[in-house]
């Protein structure tokens, strides 16, 4: 992933919510004491090319400030940060996890 974002990637998982807008990205960070962080919205491109019935879900990473919420000179020491990924998926009204 680039530190400016606009990565796209495709995530495979079971048990999707129907609606891909319904399931959320989080991001589990190693670089942060395993720190959990949900990811921002899918956006209406990553919806249009996600197939959820087939268990697809396509998502554009944001820039690492998105995904924290601060400049990325707060970063300017880290060389490397290591994302690990899972889903959470709104069914009904229960936030269920997904391991991808």
């Amino acid at each position: 992933m680039s530190w400016a974002g606009n990565t796209n990637i495709f995530i495979k998982g079971s048990g999707l919510a129907t609606d891909p807008e319904a399931n959320f990205i989080v991001l589990k960070s190693s670089n942060f004491d395993n720190t959990k962080f949900i990811a921002p919205q899918l956006t209406l491109d990553d919806s249009f090319q996600s197939n959820t019935a087939a268990g697809l879900l396509s998502y554009r990473l944001p820039s690492v400030e998105k995904i924290f919420g601060v400049p990325q000179a707060v970063f300017e020491h880290e060389k490397v940060l290591t994302f690990y990924l899972s889903i959470r998926a709104l069914i009904g009204e229960n936030l269920q996890d997904i391991e991808c």
